[in-house]
């Protein structure tokens, strides 16, 4: 935690991810997926994507999902959409 905020005041300087997604603060969802227990069952996971979906369409905001290796390969061999996920 202390790390966290000794380096928020750099992060927010040096940061143009916001820009670069077309994004402004607060007006999107941050997610990640990547405990094995959950990458690693297709029907937990896809249960997991159509749940971002849900409050993507409930709340129209944009659903942020920087894609872990491990559950890229998951989410490709299952065959599980992502689309409306950036």
């Amino acid at each position: 935690m202390d790390a966290l905020f000794q380096n928020l005041a750099i992060a927010k300087k040096r940061s143009s991810v916001l820009a670069d997604l077309g994004l402004e603060r607060m007006s999107y969802f941050l997610t990640t997926i990547h405990r094995q227990e959950n990458v690693d069952d297709k029907i937990r996971l896809g249960g997991i994507v159509n749940g971002l979906k849900m409050v993507r369409e409930k709340y129209g905001q944009s659903i942020i999902y920087p894609v872990h290796p491990r559950t890229r390969k998951a989410l490709e061999n299952f065959g599980l959409n992502t689309d409306g996920l950036r």
